[in-house]
């Protein structure tokens, strides 16, 4: 049944897509974040690995301790070209074209490390000495300047996260503002439905009962005048099943009278087969008028349906000395006198 609060249903459904695709986003953004640091460790924890293996390999080498510089050798070049390989390397980690040019440097260093080292095993002349000095000294200002780079990228990366906060905080609001949409769609819906006929969607017998007494007392007090209709509709005789006629003929004689009343007035529910209106500010002779419009629209209907809807009015005038319940048996009176 539809609702003047079905709106909230949409901004619901909107609110849940928004916070779904940023949900989507964050968890996006915070799988790249992990991946990127998960690479950054790779890159220092291998970096570090060959500068100290450089370092070791250069002092065994001095001090002519040749026992296990070989294996040491063919470790860090094997680590190196792995570094530098398309799948498993850094090429294939899409880490930045200075990790990747640092990278190179630093294996083309040690290429010639390597070389000066086998010289060194047989000449420790202070020229190759030096030569050696050196060009350790340049793999490690290589495997420096890695580790700086990783730094400056590990900065972006506090950016990324600080997006990542940023988009944590509007999923947040986005799920606090669903809940209270939620809150208040239910809320407004269940007092929509408690004051409301299911079938005809026009007020119910237990908001009659809170507005007329409220109207009464308001006219007696401010000496306003008021009066209501009170309509009794007689089922389609065609439709074999009386609770489905019943219900047929509420729906559209609501939606006959309707198109008869003005903005202030009231149309309620009151039994299965009854229907009330309540005419603010309406005398005796006004509420007669309606009547003779709700009658004159369902003739006109009867002659272009088969299903004939049959209704019998009945009015009253509300009295100094009126309750809801005597202003209602006032009018059951006038509908008797009418059949």
């Amino acid at each position: 049944m539809k609702t003047r609060y079905n709106k909230y249903s949409i901004y619901l459904l909107i609110i849940s897509v928004v916070t779904l695709i940023l949900t989507i986003f964050m968890f996006s953004t915070l799988y790249l974040i992990l991946d990127h640091i998960e690479k950054d460790v790779s890159v220092i924890k291998n970096t570090e690995m060959i500068k100290g293996s450089i370092q070791r390999v250069t002092k065994l080498s001095m001090y002519g301790d040749y026992s296990s510089t070989k294996i040491i050798s063919y470790n860090i070049s094997k680590l190196l070209d792995n570094q530098l390989s398309d799948s498993t390397g850094f090429i294939g980690m899409g880490l930045s074209k200075e990790i990747l040019n640092e990278t190179k440097t630093l294996r083309t260093n040690w290429k010639k490390l390597n070389i000066v080292l086998l010289q060194y095993k047989h000449d420790k002349s202070k020229k190759i000495l030096k030569g050696m000095m050196e060009l350790s000294e340049r793999c490690w200002s290589a495997g420096d300047k890695i580790i700086e780079i990783y730094h400056i990228e590990n900065l972006k990366l506090v950016n990324k996260f600080s997006i990542l906060y940023l988009l944590l905080i509007i999923n947040a609001c986005c799920i606090i503002l669903s809940i209270i949409i939620l809150i208040f769609y239910i809320k407004k819906n269940v007092e929509y439905f408690a004051s409301h006929d299911s079938v005809s969607n026009i007020y119910n017998r237990q908001s009659y009962d809170k507005i007329i007494k409220h109207e009464i007392t308001r006219c007696q007090k401010d000496k306003l005048v008021m009066s209501i209709v009170l309509i009794n509709i007689d089922s389609f005789n065609s439709i074999k099943d009386k609770n489905k006629s019943g219900d047929s003929a509420v729906k559209i004689i609501v939606d006959l009278i309707k198109q008869t009343l003005r903005k202030g007035d009231q149309v309620f529910r009151f039994s299965n087969l009854e229907l009330v209106i309540i005419l603010s500010e309406t005398k005796s002779n006004g509420s007669a008028i309606l009547s003779d419009r709700i009658c004159k629209i369902i003739n006109e209907y009867n002659l272009s349906e088969k299903n004939k809807a049959a209704v019998c009015l009945g009015t009253a005038e509300l009295s100094k000395e009126d309750t809801s319940d005597s202003l209602y048996n006032k009018a059951k009176s006038s509908l008797c006198n009418t059949k």
